[in-house]
């Protein structure tokens, strides 16, 4: 997920181990630049210290938190485990609503309200196709990443009269270093085109989403997947 403010991007914290602890977001903020753990306070207004000696700061400072990692390439990661009907479990279901949904819905909505009032913005998720049809195995995952392509539509029309844009991105697998030749294997065949997804594929669509060019596309869940029907 990335927010953008006219042509300059806000980046928006990482989530490399995102992970709820009562009203407190626990997740790793990192850029080229450095890496720091963050817990940030869903309920309170003031900072507070917890028993391990951490800091906890309410979500106003995440505005602070971004202007210290500018600039750099910011990710906010998902959590994703295989499960079928049979081994789902209200543990698993709750770990992927934690990072997939509440992480990315909290921080849209904290970056949406400070958007508000500046010269329009932008908000681009990361989903993964779950509209496109079954994906059987994988039903925590899907359930949660679906939950953001409806968000993402019903936040795009809120944010609208403030020229807030709100699009999500399904980038298809993508050769991006998680895949081994086993894995580039299997996905192949499954794209007309013959090769697997690239990161600069996402990349120039996500470019595009955040430009003023695309300052009348908004509430969109764009499949920029080459027909990849797997």
């Amino acid at each position: 997920m990335e927010a953008v403010s006219g042509n300059h991007p806000i980046p928006i914290l990482s989530g490399v181990s995102i992970r709820k602890d009562q009203d407190v977001l626990i997740f790793t903020a990192s850029n080229t630049n450095m890496t720091i753990e963050y817990r940030i306070s869903l309920t309170s207004s003031s900072p507070m210290e917890q028993e391990d000696g951490a800091i906890v700061v309410p979500a106003r400072y995440l505005y602070e938190i971004v202007r210290k990692l500018e600039p750099g390439a910011i990710r906010l990661e998902t959590h994703s485990l295989d499960v079928d009907f049979r081994s789902l479990t209200n543990a698993i279901l709750d770990a992927h609503y934690g990072v997939n949904v509440r992480g990315t819905c909290m921080l849209s909505a904290a970056f949406a309200r400070h958007l508000e009032g500046k010269q329009g913005g932008r908000i681009i998720n990361l989903v993964s196709g779950q509209d496109k049809g079954p994906m059987p195995g994988n039903l925590a995952y899907v359930a949660t990443k679906g939950a953001i392509s409806a968000f993402t539509v019903s936040l795009a029309a809120e944010r609208a009269p403030l020229h807030i844009t709100v699009n999500a991105v399904d980038p298809g697998p993508t050769d991006s270093g998680w895949m081994n030749e086993d894995i580039k294997q299997h996905f192949t065949p499954k794209f007309p085109m013959g090769r697997l997804g690239q990161q600069e594929n996402a990349a120039r669509l996500i470019t595009f989403l955040a430009s003023d060019e695309a300052a009348w596309v908004t509430g969109q869940i764009i499949h920029s997947d080459g027909v990849f029907w797997g």
